[in-house]
């Protein structure tokens, strides 16, 4: 019996079922790691604009908005303004491209509180330069000021004002009313409509 004619009487199902689960979790791990990139390039160039404006360099290098440190975790930057040594960027991205683990996730996250559910999240971190001391000043959305607190534990020491130069769902968490009207420009007052307060 030749090669060939063995190879014809065996059977060869299992191999190909193997063969075809893999190549669509290749298919769907790449899909979804290609809509994780994609929801950060379109976020980072919505606010490039604004950022060009108040910084010299925004993207970690001239050409390059966003380091991929992973499927799910991107990093930008900016610098290159008087009294702000630096902004980071950190997204956290629902785990797309792993599918079964996003199910996971979501079905875990209906029955316990310990496991969140998958969200797509943008930290904006801004470093002074080392002339100030440490001060919390920020605008926070009611939606999720709770959660917010539970996660940083600092946020107890701010009080919560609401205030007319806000819209309705965002209020200003600070220790310290005196930066409130500094902080507040016109561009950032159009930014704050409902769908940026939504955390859903």
């Amino acid at each position: 019996m030749t090669l060939f004619e063995r190879v014809k009487l065996r059977d060869w199902r299992l191999e190909l079922f193997t063969l075809g689960f893999i190549v669509i979790f290749i298919v769907l791990f790449k899909a979804g790691d290609f809509y994780n990139q994609s929801k950060v390039t379109t976020f980072l160039k919505s606010v490039q604009p604004t950022f060009a404006k108040q910084f010299f360099q925004f993207g970690v290098t001239p050409d390059k908005l966003y380091v991929k440190d992973s499927s799910e975790n991107f990093s930008s930057y900016a610098t290159g303004r008087l009294n702000i040594a630096k902004v980071d960027l950190k997204f956290t991205l629902a785990p797309r491209q792993n599918l079964f683990l996003w199910i996971m996730e979501h079905g875990f996250s209906i029955f316990t509180e310990s496991v969140p559910t998958p969200q797509d999240k943008v930290e904006i971190v801004i470093t002074p330069s080392g002339k100030y001391d440490n001060f919390i000043a920020s605008i926070v959305s009611k939606l999720g000021m709770n959660d917010a607190r539970k996660l940083n534990y600092f946020l107890s020491l701010c009080k919560t004002t609401d205030s007319p130069n806000l819209p309705q769902s965002f209020v200003y968490m600070s220790e310290a009313n005196e930066f409130q009207d500094k902080i507040t420009t016109t561009d950032l007052r159009q930014a704050l409509t409902l769908q940026s307060a939504s955390y859903a």
